[in-house]
């Protein structure tokens, strides 16, 4: 199927939609697995939908600047950093030392299979809707990046859509809020926001690739 179709034919992306809330529910009725609630079982789906669609409907330009390995590099830089932040990539606690291992564990579609690796130094545990998610952001930044003043602002954005950091940012400002009298107390702003973290983490996500797409379309 040729790329303009992709973009232009609705019946292709509701199939890609169909096809993996099939997936979800097929699952939920071999297996074991229980979700929280089913719009978290459906969060992955608004994520990789997304990611797949904003990659698609977003070309590189026709010609590339000569500067392109470095926003090869940036873009590289950018996608670790939002792993990083998301809490799926890291470093192991020297005082914790544990034996190299690698692992798979099951989940729900979306969700998983999580592919995980310990070694001594660094961590990592890949769940593919956030890895989808996060690359798409960063094509998108490496897109934008050949108009460095433009992208500059979508970037930024598209550092707080990560599940792992989206809720400290907005307890702060919740509790500040709390603080004045309205709706949330501050100390519970926290909790509050972190049981949303999930909610507010995909509304970041779709605002952060929309910030992007305008700008690298």
């Amino acid at each position: 199927m040729s790329e303009i179709d992709l973009r232009r034919n609705p019946a292709v992306w509701a199939t890609f939609v169909a096809v993996q809330l099939a997936a979800v529910a097929a699952y939920f009725v071999v297996s074991d697995a229980v979700a929280l609630t089913a719009r978290h079982a459906l969060y992955p789906v608004v994520w990789i939908t997304l990611g797949a669609w904003v990659v698609v409907n977003t070309p590189l330009p026709d010609e590339l600047p000569w500067y392109a390995p470095v926003i090869g590099v940036v873009s590289g830089f950018y996608f670790v950093l939002l792993l990083y932040l998301g809490g799926l990539v890291g470093t192991v606690s020297a005082a914790s030392p544990v034996s190299t291992s690698f692992f798979v564990s099951g989940a729900s579609p979306g969700w998983g299979p999580i592919l995980g690796y310990t070694g001594d130094a660094i961590y990592a545990r890949l769940v593919p809707f956030q890895v989808v998610g996060y690359a798409a952001l960063s094509y998108l930044v490496f897109v934008a990046l050949t108009d460095t003043a433009t992208s500059l602002v979508g970037a930024a954005v598209g550092l707080v859509s990560c599940v792992g950091c989206t809720w400290p940012l907005v307890a702060g400002a919740i509790s500040v809020v709390g603080g004045a009298g309205v709706g949330v107390g501050a100390a519970g702003a926290p909790d509050v926001v972190q049981a949303f973290s999930y909610e507010l983490s995909t509304a970041v996500f779709v605002a952060a690739v929309v910030l992007l797409h305008r700008y690298a379309s």
